[in-house]
């Protein structure tokens, strides 16, 4: 174990387990500092999308969130930005390790434009966080605002947008299964998946609530 060649430590490392010649702490740190990295790759391309009804707050909850001014020129657009997500653990680790650089996980946020209380045009504005691994709803409780009725009326746009998706696909793949092709049967099958959920957001619920 003492050799740095055998567990693929770098100079810095290495030279740190001739210093202490603790060959067990060294290797341990290698393992947390190999963690940590995976664990930073996973989190760098974590993506959050910030929705909400126009006048909501929700840019400056972007704001506040990244640091970066909302841009007016995106208004009608997605507009992206880093936000670092901090953690007392690290600079306690950097303590025992004393670590050159100290990086910090981060996540991309997204913030969207502002949705319309007529729904008007709402499905094509939350398919720009369509692969967001979470969505923050931001809703208006100043001014006489009503949050529990802006919530009720996002779910109905996200079940709006569900529908507009998926009456979509199922009717390409009607079409599509009608013709000899070599993926045939895997329409078929993606087909049979769908239509159920087609029938149940038809009747307004949600997929989330549908049993597959």
């Amino acid at each position: 174990m003492g050799n740095s060649g055998s567990v693929g430590l770098d100079n810095r490392q290495a030279h740190a387990i001739e210093q202490t010649g603790d060959d067990e702490r060294n290797l341990n740190a290698f393992s947390s500092q190999k963690i940590t990295k995976q664990s930073h790759q996973y989190y760098a391309v974590m993506k959050i999308g910030i929705v909400g009804y126009q006048g909501s707050g929700k840019s400056t909850l972007f704001h506040w969130l990244t640091g970066v001014e909302p841009d007016p020129s995106l208004q009608h657009a997605s507009q992206m930005a880093q936000a670092t997500v901090l953690d007392e653990r690290i600079v306690q680790l950097n303590e025992i390790y004393q670590a050159k650089k100290i990086t910090h996980a981060q996540i991309t946020v997204v913030d969207t434009p502002g949705l319309s209380r007529t729904h008007e045009g709402v499905a094509g504005k939350l398919a720009l966080i369509r692969e967001a691994g979470a969505i923050v709803i931001v809703v208006a409780a100043f001014s006489g605002a009503k949050a529990a009725d802006d919530l009720q009326s996002f779910e109905e746009d996200l079940l709006i947008a569900d529908l507009e998706i998926v009456s979509g696909r199922v009717e390409k793949l009607r079409e599509s299964v009608r013709k000899p092709r070599p993926t045939r049967d895997i329409e078929k099958a993606v087909l049979e998946a769908l239509e159920p959920m087609l029938e149940q957001l038809v009747m307004g619920k949600a997929l989330r609530d549908i049993e597959l």
